[in-house]
C-alpha cells in the first residue's frame, strides 16, 4: 500500500495516509454491515473533511481489486469481504477515536438523508411565471401528506426541497399543528427546533 496520500481539502486531524483511508472505508462498511454505494460513502468522507476525494476514489479501486470490496453487477451496490472484515476488525484501533467516531456519524447521517429522499419525494417544475415544487411523504399506498408550492425562482424551490427533505417530519407535524391549531405541537416543533 502507498504511504502519503494526496491532502487537498482534509482538514487537520483528517487522514493523510492511503493505507488510512483504506482502513476507515473497510471500518464504515464493517459499522454498517450492509450494502453502500461508493457515491455516498465517499460524499460521507468528504462532508467530514476527513480525505481527498481523488484518494478515496483510489482507496476504493485498490480494496476492489484486492478483493476487500465486492461490487454487486446490478445494483453496483458495494459489500465488505471476509478479508476486508479482517482489516477492519485487525486494524481498526489505528485509526484515531476521533476519527472513527466521526466518519461513522457522518455516514450515517448522510445515508439516513439518502434513505429520506428515496422514501419521500419533491419535485421542482418550471412554469412561466417561475417554479412549482411538489413534496410528499408516502405512507404505503397513499401520501400521508402531499402539498405544492409556487415560487418565484429555482434557488427558492431548490431551498425548499432541501430543507424539506432534510426534516420531512416536522414539515409534516407543522402543517398538521398550524390546520388543527394545535398549541402544544406547534410549542413542541418550535422548541425541538431552537435546540
Amino acid at each position: 500500500m502507498r504511504g502519503n496520500a494526496f491532502s487537498a481539502g482534509v482538514e487537520p486531524g483528517g487522514l493523510r495516509n492511503s493505507t488510512d483511508i483504506k482502513i476507515l472505508i473497510c471500518y464504515i462498511f464493517s459499522s454498517l454491515n450492509k450494502p453502500l454505494d461508493k457515491t455516498n460513502v465517499i460524499e460521507a468522507i468528504q462532508e467530514s473533511n476527513l480525505a481527498n476525494y481523488f484518494e478515496l476514489n483510489n482507496a476504493f479501486a485498490e480494496l476492489i481489486d484486492q478483493n476487500n470490496l465486492l461490487v454487486d453487477p446490478k445494483t453496483q451496490k458495494i459489500t465488505l469481504t471476509e478479508s476486508g472484515k479482517m482489516i477492519a476488525d485487525q486494524l481498526e484501533t489505528t485509526l484515531p477515536l476521533s476519527v472513527r467516531k466521526q466518519a461513522l456519524n457522518t455516514t450515517i447521517k448522510f445515508l439516513t438523508n439518502v434513505k429520506l429522499k428515496n422514501e419521500n419525494s419533491a419535485t421542482i417544475k418550471k412554469d412561466t411565471t417561475g417554479y412549482t415544487i411538489t413534496c410528499s411523504i408516502p405512507d404505503g399506498q397513499i401520501d400521508l401528506l402531499s402539498f405544492s408550492l409556487h415560487l418565484p425562482d429555482k434557488l427558492q424551490a431548490e431551498l425548499v426541497k432541501e430543507n424539506f427533505y432534510n426534516n420531512p417530519e416536522m414539515v409534516y407535524k407543522s402543517i398538521l399543528a398550524v390546520l388543527t391549531k394545535d398549541k402544544e405541537l406547534a410549542k413542541e416543533i418550535f422548541d425541538d427546533n431552537l435546540n
